[in-house]
Parts: C-alpha cells; sequence; structure tokens
C-alpha cells in the first residue's frame, strides 16, 4: 500500500483521504458541506496522491502529496 508525505507524517492513502475529507467537508468560500449532485466534488486517487475539492459557489482546492513508500 501507498505511502504518501502529510506534514511530518507518513500516511496510507487511506489515512490520507480520511484527513483530507475532514479538513476540506466544508467549503471555505461558503460553509457547503455538500457533494454529489451539481453540489461539489471530492475526488483522491490514492496511487498518485492527487486530491480535488469543488463547490457549486466556484471555489476549489487541488493538492498533490509526495508519495514516500
Amino acid at each position: 500500500m501507498s505511502k504518501f508525505k502529510y506534514g511530518k507524517l507518513k500516511l496510507t492513502s487511506t489515512f490520507l483521504f480520511i484527513k483530507l475529507g475532514k479538513k476540506y467537508n466544508n467549503c471555505e468560500s461558503c460553509g457547503s458541506e455538500k457533494t454529489g449532485e451539481d453540489e461539489g466534488s471530492m475526488h483522491f486517487d490514492g496511487v498518485t496522491g492527487h486530491f480535488k475539492r469543488t463547490c457549486k459557489c466556484g471555489w476549489e482546492i487541488e493538492l498533490v502529496f509526495e508519495k514516500v513508500e
């Protein structure tokens, strides 16, 4: 299983997604927590370490994490 660098931590893709999901669950612009059905999206690729969260208000964040193992 792949591990990714998250600050000083090395996390498996599963634990990294859990952390990112908690951190970016709510939109930083409008506060919406909804995803799906044109409300926004949250995607994480556990192979490449690519994370993207979007919101219907237009806010989005895209992050790529370094694979360490």
